[in-house]
């Protein structure tokens, strides 16, 4: 499992974020906050890849990675602020950024959020073919895991 969480960094505080809501007092600054989550789901799309790198390309990538990462709302609050999100996977210590075992990519929007259980759903791509690999790996790995708990709050569509 521990391979499917991720470090969050936001560098944007919406205006839209609700007053009581961590870094609500700093709306509209990129003052940075950090916040953790998790890999949900991973698909192969092909298509042109929707990733900052790709978007700005005369020649994006047409075969790519869909992520689903879920977090806290109180950590990402909206699309403006999952746009303004690096994810950072395999990160375990300050040494992973040196060792080059943690990758990072951004965010690109909320697919799904509930305040009231303050839960949301990231959408991420990636055209690394590598990075891409090794959580299909790491999913295929814990689905043999039995959670738990509540159900989920919500099925991806």
């Amino acid at each position: 499992m521990a391979a499917r969480t991720v470090r969050l960094r936001v560098h944007y505080t919406s205006w839209d974020r609700p007053d009581g809501y961590s870094f609500s007092g700093h709306r509209g600054s990129d003052i940075p906050h950090t916040g953790s989550g998790w890999v949900r789901n991973v698909d192969i799309v092909h298509g042109p890849c929707p990733c900052p790198e790709c978007s700005q390309s005369s020649a994006p990538s047409q075969d790519w990675f869909r992520l689903h990462v879920e977090t806290a709302c109180h950590v990402v609050f909206n699309t403006e602020e999952a746009r303004a999100t690096k994810v950072d996977f395999f990160y375990d210590d300050a040494k992973s950024r040196v060792e080059e075992k943690m990758q990072t990519i951004r965010a690109i929007k909320i697919l799904l959020q509930d305040e009231k259980a303050d839960t949301c759903t990231l959408v991420c791509a990636t055209h690394s073919q590598l990075l891409g690999s090794e959580l299909l790996q790491c999913l295929k790995e814990t689905e043999k895991i039995k959670f738990f708990g509540p159900p989920t709050v919500w099925s991806l569509p």
